[in-house]
């Protein structure tokens, strides 16, 4: 749990609009920051509410899929 902007923030979800009430849980596949989330590289996964991206237990694999 962390303070920013005089709001309380947990490991696991972040704010992506300035001024909301509430705060997003982190998706999975991605990284969170108090703004932002980014998806998990290559050989990285990060399960719904997760702050981080971990390496792949051994054995499997994983890839970013974008559709464009």
């Amino acid at each position: 749990m962390y303070m920013m902007n005089n709001a309380m923030y947990f490991a696991g979800y972040y704010q992506p609009s300035e001024g909301m009430d509430t705060c997003d849980q982190c998706p999975a596949g991605h990284s969170c920051n108090t703004t932002d989330s980014q998806l998990c590289a290559d050989g990285f996964v990060s399960p719904l509410g997760y702050a981080d991206c971990t390496s792949c237990p051994d054995g499997k694999v994983h890839y970013t899929y974008v559709d464009q």
